[in-house]
């Protein structure tokens, strides 16, 4: 069931293969730091799209999916085994994004992804776009780069080598005028400065994309 979901495509939903596909994708309230050793309140994207079951060690999923949150760690912790999807050229997931992100997702959040890809297409990993279909947020995975847009003609580029076929974690910190990139388990930090201060997610009107920037757009795929 793909709660919220406007328009959906076939995609492959899995929960037994784990290396081959993007496994987690959780926006956090609260910034990571190497510094602080904190829990922060997240939500688990694809969860909330009714694409994966939650952990065990949770309640079994109900009708009211779209207020489960999970707790994520402020250290970039591998995910939990057999929790993702496949993306590949026919998937294609919208939901609201108002319907996503609690009011508490402000300004300044992090965004936690786990993925393994040998193909650079130039893809987004996800997008927000308002209600003009201006882009709000967004991901984008170049060849040893990683593209943070946080807004239509605001992006900033992070040295990384993510399409090797390996797993690779990361997280993004979003401040009101900085983004931090961290990964390796903290051991490759960058932080670069915005021309504009970031916006908020979870605009009643803005419409959340996985997998590419608009239906469009090239897919990312494994």
């Amino acid at each position: 069931m793909h709660l919220g979901a406007q328009r959906t495509r076939s995609g492959h939903v899995s929960a037994a293969a784990t290396w081959n596909f993007l496994l987690l994708l959780s926006v956090c309230s609260a910034v990571l730091s190497g510094e602080e050793e904190h829990l922060a309140q997240g939500v688990d994207i694809l969860y909330q799209l009714g694409l994966t079951a939650q952990n065990s060690t949770n309640n079994e999923r109900t009708s009211s999916t779209l207020s489960a949150y999970t707790t994520v760690p402020s250290s970039l912790n591998l995910p939990v085994s057999g929790y993702g999807i496949l993306l590949d050229s026919n998937t294609f997931y919208e939901a609201p994004a108002g319907s996503l992100f609690p009011p508490e997702v402000g300004e300044e959040f992090s965004v936690v992804v786990s993925l393994s890809s040998w193909r650079a297409n130039n893809a987004f990993v996800f997008s927000v776009r308002d209600g003009r279909d201006r882009l709000r947020f967004g991901i984008q995975l170049l060849p040893r780069r990683v593209v943070i847009y946080t807004a239509e003609k605001a992006s900033i580029y992070f040295t990384y080598n993510w399409q090797d076929g390996s797993q690779h974690s990361f997280a993004i910190g979003v401040h009101a005028r900085s983004v931090s990139f961290y990964a390796d388990c903290g051991a490759v930090l960058q932080r670069e400065q915005t021309l504009g201060r970031s916006q908020t997610l979870g605009d009643s009107r803005s419409l959340f994309t996985l997998g590419r920037m608009n239906s469009k757009g090239s897919t990312f795929q494994w």
